[in-house]
């Protein structure tokens, strides 16, 4: 169980240092990469569903014009996996009620809310409240995700009951 919980502990770094990253690229180097990881999306979809989503624009103007939503999935996404692995650490050491889902949601949302801040010092990026708020849903929906697994799964008997 120890190496368990060090892995744990590791894989929070990991992802907190990759959230870190992309919140520290300049906003060229984001938007290539925004750009590059968009077109590989569609490309493996209309690989494994044998279409063409973009229709008659090539994949390049497919992901311009819908850049925008790419980014924001981007951030739901990453927020999805902190709140998850901040919750998996947590049942290291506390049974995950309410409370403890509460303070786990919090806590991903004070990460979020320095993450933007820092980005207001790197060229050409700006911390903006709506990646906050649209970084609270990855935290919810992940935090959700975790909460239903665990007592659904091995946490189911250790959830306190309310006399």
């Amino acid at each position: 169980m120890k190496i368990k919980k060090i892995l744990n502990i590791i894989l929070l770094i990991i992802v907190i240092f990759t959230i870190f990253m992309f919140s520290n690229q300049n906003s060229k180097d984001s938007g290539k990469i925004s750009k590059d990881f968009g077109v590989q999306v569609v490309t493996t979809i209309d690989n494994i569903t044998n279409t063409k989503i973009e229709g008659n624009k090539s994949k390049e103007q497919y992901v311009k014009k819908n850049l925008y939503f790419i980014r924001k999935f981007a951030h739901i996404s990453e927020y999805i996996i902190l709140s998850i692995v901040l919750l998996g650490l947590i049942s290291y050491y506390k049974k995950i009620d309410i409370k403890w889902l509460i303070i786990s949601i919090v806590i991903c949302i004070i990460f979020a809310s320095i993450d933007e801040f820092h980005q207001l010092f790197i060229s050409g990026r700006t911390g903006k409240a709506i990646d906050v708020f649209i970084d609270t849903i990855g935290i919810i929906i992940g935090s959700l995700i975790y909460y239903i697994v665990y007592i659904n799964g091995k946490g189911k008997k250790h959830i306190k009951k309310k006399d």
